[in-house]
């Protein structure tokens, strides 16, 4: 149970599957909720699923990154579902997190609890840009709100698939979406 976050290509001209056909309900419908990735099945009736859909990115309780789409690209709905993402939005949100990355200073670990067997989340020094620009969101098994280490390695990652995402995805024959479960 939790956030999870996905956004996946789709070759234009077949996005009306994603509403309309048996192969979209089974994507949206089915595969989401429970986390199960279609390209990890042969199922007969999805042969060449990578001509038409295509998973980009995979985020697990993101939250900030998630209340980024929220806002910007669901016009504030919550709703479970899938929502195209422009280019132009794409790389606004790599902007954003690189400025958020840049001023996010890691304080060291509490020296006074520090077992060097585990692994400590480190806060960020001064989360003012963090929280101004990409808040953290409270949800239902949406993760820690904290701006800490994992914060920080949720806009690394994001930064590395908006990257790829950018350079790879040619958005004159493909539609990028955007689609969350909670």
């Amino acid at each position: 149970m939790g956030l999870d976050m996905y956004m996946f290509r789709v070759k234009k001209g077949t996005e009306k599957y994603l509403k309309d056909n048996k192969m979209g309900e089974l994507f949206i419908s089915f595969f989401t909720p429970f986390n199960i990735r279609p390209y990890k099945f042969d199922m007969p009736h999805c042969k060449n699923v990578d001509k038409y859909f295509k998973e980009l990115a995979y985020w697990r309780k993101a939250n900030a990154i998630h209340n980024w789409f929220v806002k910007n690209v669901q016009a504030g709905v919550d709703d479970s579902e899938p929502y195209p993402v422009l280019r132009e939005q794409l790389t606004d949100l790599l902007n954003t997190c690189k400025t958020v990355l840049d001023c996010s200073e890691l304080l060291p670990p509490c020296m006074l609890f520090v077992d060097p067997n585990k692994a400590y989340n480190q806060l960020i020094k001064d989360p003012t840009v963090a929280r101004e620009l990409l808040p953290t969101l409270d949800g239902y098994f949406f993760g820690s709100t904290e701006y800490d280490s994992n914060y920080v390695y949720d806009i690394e990652k994001t930064i590395k698939f908006v990257t790829e995402i950018l350079d790879k995805v040619d958005f004159e024959n493909n539609t990028v979406f955007y689609n969350s479960w909670s």
